[in-house]
Protein backbone atom coordinates (compact mmCIF):
# COMPACT_ATOMS: atom_id res chain seq x y z
CA UNK A 1 0.00 0.00 0.00
CA UNK A 2 1.11 3.55 -0.70
CA UNK A 3 2.57 5.50 2.17
CA UNK A 4 -0.08 7.82 3.57
CA UNK A 5 0.92 10.63 5.90
CA UNK A 6 -2.00 12.27 7.67
CA UNK A 7 -1.68 15.54 9.56
CA UNK A 8 -4.46 17.42 11.29
CA UNK A 9 -5.37 21.00 12.05
CA UNK A 10 -8.11 20.68 14.65
CA UNK A 11 -8.22 23.54 17.15
CA UNK A 12 -11.53 22.37 18.70
CA UNK A 13 -10.55 18.67 18.93
CA UNK A 14 -13.53 17.59 16.77
CA UNK A 15 -11.53 14.76 15.22
CA UNK A 16 -11.42 12.97 18.57
CA UNK A 17 -15.06 12.09 17.86
CA UNK A 18 -14.08 10.55 14.49
CA UNK A 19 -11.69 7.73 15.48
CA UNK A 20 -12.30 5.85 12.21
CA UNK A 21 -11.25 8.76 9.95
CA UNK A 22 -7.60 7.73 9.53
CA UNK A 23 -8.49 4.08 8.90
CA UNK A 24 -11.14 5.17 6.40
CA UNK A 25 -8.65 7.36 4.51
CA UNK A 26 -6.18 4.47 4.34
CA UNK A 27 -8.93 2.08 3.18
CA UNK A 28 -9.94 4.57 0.47
CA UNK A 29 -6.35 4.83 -0.77
CA UNK A 30 -6.07 1.04 -0.76
CA UNK A 31 -9.29 0.80 -2.76
CA UNK A 32 -8.05 3.37 -5.32
CA UNK A 33 -4.81 1.40 -5.71
CA UNK A 34 -6.80 -1.16 -7.70
CA UNK A 35 -6.92 1.48 -10.44
CA UNK A 36 -3.93 3.77 -9.84
CA UNK A 37 -0.29 3.12 -8.99
CA UNK A 38 0.78 5.56 -6.29
CA UNK A 39 4.46 6.36 -6.25
CA UNK A 40 5.84 8.52 -3.46
CA UNK A 41 3.90 9.27 -0.29
CA UNK A 42 0.44 10.81 -0.14
CA UNK A 43 0.50 13.73 2.27
CA UNK A 44 -3.07 14.37 3.35
CA UNK A 45 -4.05 17.13 5.73
CA UNK A 46 -7.34 17.07 7.63
CA UNK A 47 -8.40 20.60 8.48
CA UNK A 48 -11.39 21.36 10.68
CA UNK A 49 -12.90 24.60 9.44
CA UNK A 50 -16.14 25.86 7.92
CA UNK A 51 -16.96 24.83 4.36
CA UNK A 52 -19.35 26.46 1.89
CA UNK A 53 -21.67 23.42 1.95
CA UNK A 54 -21.41 22.37 5.60
CA UNK A 55 -20.07 19.02 4.42
CA UNK A 56 -16.62 17.70 3.62
CA UNK A 57 -14.68 19.62 1.00
CA UNK A 58 -11.31 19.10 -0.59
CA UNK A 59 -8.57 21.17 -2.09
CA UNK A 60 -5.23 20.08 -3.42
CA UNK A 61 -2.12 21.89 -4.45
CA UNK A 62 -1.35 22.06 -8.16
CA UNK A 63 1.83 22.05 -10.19
CA UNK A 64 2.57 23.32 -13.68
CA UNK A 65 2.20 20.53 -16.23
CA UNK A 66 3.17 22.42 -19.39
CA UNK A 67 1.39 23.90 -22.40
CA UNK A 68 -1.47 22.02 -24.01
CA UNK A 69 -3.33 23.45 -26.99
CA UNK A 70 -1.87 26.87 -26.26
CA UNK A 71 -3.00 26.89 -22.63
CA UNK A 72 -0.97 26.66 -19.45
CA UNK A 73 -2.05 23.34 -17.97
CA UNK A 74 -1.94 22.59 -14.27
CA UNK A 75 -2.22 19.19 -12.65
CA UNK A 76 -2.87 18.13 -9.10
CA UNK A 77 0.28 17.64 -7.04
CA UNK A 78 -1.15 14.33 -5.84
CA UNK A 79 -1.40 13.12 -9.44
CA UNK A 80 2.07 14.42 -10.35
CA UNK A 81 3.63 12.69 -7.34
CA UNK A 82 1.65 9.49 -7.91
CA UNK A 83 3.06 9.33 -11.43
CA UNK A 84 6.65 10.44 -10.79
CA UNK A 85 7.31 9.52 -7.16
CA UNK A 86 8.61 13.05 -6.54
CA UNK A 87 6.69 15.48 -4.35
CA UNK A 88 6.42 18.82 -6.22
CA UNK A 89 6.23 20.80 -2.96
CA UNK A 90 7.47 19.22 0.26
CA UNK A 91 6.19 22.19 2.30
CA UNK A 92 2.51 21.69 1.42
CA UNK A 93 0.17 18.73 1.80
CA UNK A 94 -0.73 17.08 -1.49
CA UNK A 95 -4.37 17.32 -0.56
CA UNK A 96 -6.50 18.79 2.22
CA UNK A 97 -9.86 17.47 3.37
CA UNK A 98 -11.92 20.09 5.17
CA UNK A 99 -14.46 19.04 7.79
CA UNK A 100 -16.98 21.66 8.90
CA UNK A 101 -17.13 21.71 12.73
CA UNK A 102 -20.57 23.34 12.77
CA UNK A 103 -22.24 20.85 10.47
CA UNK A 104 -24.83 18.24 11.35
CA UNK A 105 -23.51 16.33 8.29
CA UNK A 106 -20.63 14.77 10.25
CA UNK A 107 -23.07 13.22 12.74
CA UNK A 108 -24.92 11.54 9.86
CA UNK A 109 -21.84 9.69 8.56
CA UNK A 110 -21.54 5.92 8.87
CA UNK A 111 -17.95 4.80 9.49
CA UNK A 112 -16.83 1.37 8.35
CA UNK A 113 -13.54 1.16 6.41
CA UNK A 114 -14.29 -2.54 5.74
CA UNK A 115 -16.83 -1.44 3.13
CA UNK A 116 -13.90 -1.23 0.71
CA UNK A 117 -13.37 -4.97 0.84
CA UNK A 118 -16.68 -6.45 1.88
CA UNK A 119 -20.06 -6.38 0.25
CA UNK A 120 -21.45 -7.36 3.66
CA UNK A 121 -20.75 -3.83 4.88
CA UNK A 122 -23.77 -1.76 3.99
CA UNK A 123 -24.70 1.52 5.63
CA UNK A 124 -28.06 1.55 7.37
CA UNK A 125 -30.81 3.75 5.94
CA UNK A 126 -30.77 7.46 6.70
CA UNK A 127 -26.98 7.84 6.92
CA UNK A 128 -24.20 8.62 4.48
CA UNK A 129 -21.31 6.22 3.92
CA UNK A 130 -18.13 8.01 5.07
CA UNK A 131 -15.92 5.73 2.95
CA UNK A 132 -17.63 6.92 -0.24
CA UNK A 133 -17.30 10.55 0.88
CA UNK A 134 -13.55 10.09 1.45
CA UNK A 135 -13.08 8.35 -1.93
CA UNK A 136 -14.97 11.25 -3.56
CA UNK A 137 -12.66 13.82 -1.95
CA UNK A 138 -9.52 11.85 -2.85
CA UNK A 139 -10.63 11.73 -6.49
CA UNK A 140 -10.84 15.52 -6.44
CA UNK A 141 -7.32 15.48 -5.02
CA UNK A 142 -6.20 13.28 -7.90
CA UNK A 143 -7.34 15.89 -10.37
CA UNK A 144 -11.03 15.37 -11.02
CA UNK A 145 -11.63 19.08 -10.66
CA UNK A 146 -11.50 22.05 -12.94
CA UNK A 147 -11.94 25.76 -13.35
CA UNK A 148 -14.47 25.92 -16.18
CA UNK A 149 -17.60 28.00 -15.65
CA UNK A 150 -20.33 25.44 -14.88
CA UNK A 151 -22.91 27.34 -16.95
CA UNK A 152 -20.89 28.26 -20.06
CA UNK A 153 -17.95 25.87 -19.97
CA UNK A 154 -15.59 28.83 -20.50
CA UNK A 155 -12.15 28.80 -18.96
CA UNK A 156 -11.29 31.69 -16.63
CA UNK A 157 -8.25 32.78 -18.66
CA UNK A 158 -5.38 31.20 -20.59
CA UNK A 159 -5.00 28.29 -18.19
CA UNK A 160 -6.73 24.99 -17.43
CA UNK A 161 -6.53 21.91 -15.27
CA UNK A 162 -5.78 18.52 -16.78
CA UNK A 163 -9.47 17.73 -16.13
CA UNK A 164 -10.53 20.89 -18.01
CA UNK A 165 -8.45 19.75 -20.98
CA UNK A 166 -10.62 16.63 -21.24
CA UNK A 167 -13.97 18.42 -21.11
CA UNK A 168 -15.80 19.58 -24.23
Amino acid sequence: MAAVNITTVDPGNLLASLPMLGATIRAAVSYLEQFVVFKGALDIEIRVEATSTGRFAGNGSVTYGGMQNGLDTWESSMLAESRSGTDPDLQVADFTIYIDPNSSYVAQLWWDPAIATSLASNPPGGVTDAFTVVVHELLHGMGIAGWRDPETGALPSNYQSVWDSMIE
